[in-house]
């Protein structure tokens, strides 16, 4: 589930940019639920990959991320 909400992440940054997308929305998208969103990206925050702002998310270590993404 890790990997789908990264791939989300950066599909969304890339594609949807300036929009800010709520953890739910990126649960629906990626087909997880808002918990494990949730989860998954307190975990990439407190890598230092993430930044919330408010009940939104900005990405802040693109490079980290994708190297995540990559990690199996």
């Amino acid at each position: 589930m890790k990997h789908r909400v990264i791939n989300t992440l950066l599909y969304l940054k890339k594609h949807h940019g300036d929009y800010t997308w709520t953890y739910r929305e990126i649960g629906e998208y990626c087909g997880g639920e808002t918990e494990t969103v949730i989860r998954i990206c307190n975990q990439l925050k407190h890598a230092g990959v993430l930044q919330k702002e408010s009940r939104h998310w900005k990405i802040v270590n693109e490079q980290k991320l994708i190297a995540m993404q990559n990690e199996h």
